[in-house]
């Protein structure tokens, strides 16, 4: 393994071992985050809670103050006119309480009168026994009881006097109006309130379920014992956080696997770059060499024939007919380096015709036939017949399949054969060509249609390539909307079968016919 070679399996070792660590730290960070998220989310929501019932006991004070007369107003106007004075002038809203009533001491017990147009004394309700042994407790000298969760929706104001806490205004609440300031507070979370025992408002039809927070107010300024218990809408407190948590890995994870690919990438691209760049330097040193070899036989056949050192008829014809052959091998060259040059600059040509198989076949053969004729080899044809157009450029098409048949006559001349065949296979027209030479080595059938690639036995047996022909001739049947394939030949050898649809025969597309 080469140095360079270490060193790229070093670096993507250490792509992997930092993702690896990476991915830990946020696997731990996102962890943390995610507690800490739940605490703020909890913390958020008590202290919305906090706010909700401190804005209540504002306006029930507000309005139970408003309804409240003081001492000095009982005595100067008498009881129930200043009580009834006081409705009158109450402007708080008017579904804040249900029922409203006064609790006045007579002896050691309690009467009880209900609001009305008049102050008109009532029984106590069942419900309100609680209440009422709260309130005698005090008018005793006594303190409340400590539990105050069955007072229910009640809350009383003193009225004080000289004996202390001489009646009490008790008033209960809506629970119309307890539903309408809940659904203004709205947020992620289902509510459930309970005033004493009972449940005075959900927010969800059925019940919230088991509580993520649960947040008790105990007593308070009016004996209200109030319970708020909280639910994430989407689930769980914790569900929600560890979906969270788990959108949050996802994605971390995404972003450290594209990393991870855009690194790999990044050396596949930079590996495949370098070998394109090793493979255009050996094609400069080969077109060179192969250049300066022509031209070296082309130089020194003419200075003899200028000089005079070639008079008979016969060596001056063979002296130029050596000139002319490897001028030709010089002109081929040059024109598939600008054929190259011109598709990589995108000038492709629009020309579409329909092309006649045999007639294509034969010019392609006529065009190689020096080649064929240097590596003195035997052409075989085997065409099926009524074979159908198929559709392109026809001199692209020939120069694909021309292409096909000198690399047989260079690689495969040692066979003294080729073989070209054509056949009809479904709505695709296959045209091979065949030789009996050593074949292509299964490790370079991809590779021989890379540009600028020449194979090993090519290079050993200093075959004049340019290393174009073959990646011309992929480009051109791919661009025709075909493929090409190399595979070994019946009888050993090497075949390249070029696959082509099928031209209808009547398509006006095609105005012209080539052959």
């Amino acid at each position: 393994m080469t140095r360079r070679r270490l060193v790229e399996w070093g670096l993507i070792g250490l792509m992997i071992a930092a993702s690896a660590v990476l991915a830990g730290l946020q696997y731990q960070w996102i962890g943390e985050v995610s507690a800490a998220e739940q605490s703020f989310l909890k913390r958020r929501a008590e202290e919305q809670v906090k706010e909700w019932v401190a804005q209540l006991g504002t306006e029930l004070n507000s309005g139970l103050e408003a309804l409240t007369p003081s001492i000095e107003e009982i005595e100067a106007e008498g009881r129930w006119p200043a009580h009834g004075k006081r409705l009158a002038q109450w402007s708080g809203d008017r579904e804040m309480f249900g029922v409203i009533a006064v609790a006045v001491p007579k002896g050691t017990e309690l009467s009880l009168f209900g609001y009305g147009r008049d102050l008109k004394e009532m029984d106590w309700p069942v419900a309100w026994k609680p209440l009422k042994e709260s309130l005698h407790r005090r008018l005793e000298g006594g303190g409340p009881p400590p539990n105050q969760e069955n007072r229910g929706l009640l809350i009383e104001r003193p009225v004080f006097g000289s004996r202390g806490e001489d009646e009490w205004v008790i008033a209960g609440l809506n629970r119309d109006f307890i539903r309408k300031r809940w659904s203004k507070w709205g947020g992620d979370f289902d509510v459930e309130l309970k005033v004493g025992k009972e449940v005075a408002y959900q927010s969800r039809v059925g019940g919230i379920g088991k509580a993520d927070l649960t947040i008790e107010n105990r007593g308070g300024r009016f004996g209200l014992a109030m319970t708020v218990g909280l639910r994430h809408k989407e689930g769980s407190l914790a569900e929600v956080v560890e979906r969270a948590r788990i959108r949050n890995l996802v994605t971390a994870f995404a972003l450290i696997g594209m990393l991870l690919v855009a690194g790999f990438a990044l050396l596949h691209y930079t590996k495949k770059t370098r070998e394109l760049a090793a493979m255009q330097l050996q094609f400069v040193a080969g077109v060179s060499h192969e250049l300066r070899t022509p031209l070296t036989v082309i130089t020194g056949a003419a200075h003899n024939l200028l000089s005079g050192v070639v008079r008979e008829p016969k060596q001056v014809e063979r002296y130029a007919k050596l000139i002319a052959d490897h001028a030709r091998q010089l002109t081929g060259m040059v024109e598939q380096v600008m054929e190259f040059s011109r598709r990589q600059a995108g000038e492709v040509s629009a020309v579409r015709e329909r092309v006649r198989i045999v007639n294509w076949i034969e010019s392609a053969v006529e065009g190689a036939a020096p080649e064929i004729a240097a590596a003195e080899c035997e052409v075989e044809l085997d065409l099926e017949e009524g074979l159908p157009m198929v559709a392109g450029d026809p001199g692209e098409l020939q120069l694909a399949l021309q292409n096909l048949v000198v690399n047989a006559a260079k690689h495969g001349g040692e066979g003294n054969w080729i073989g070209v065949s054509a056949r009809r296979i479904g709505q695709q027209v296959e045209v091979a060509v065949s030789d009996h030479g050593p074949g292509v080595p299964a490790s370079e059938r991809e590779k021989i249609f890379d540009p600028f690639y020449r194979g090993e036995r090519a290079v050993v047996d200093q075959v004049r390539v340019s290393g174009l022909g073959l990646s011309l001739l992929r480009e051109i049947v791919e661009k025709h909307g075909g493929t090409v394939v190399v595979r070994e030949a019946a009888g050993g050898g090497a075949e390249f079968a070029m696959r082509l649809p099928v031209s209808e025969e009547i398509d006006d597309e095609f105005t012209n016919t080539a052959g």
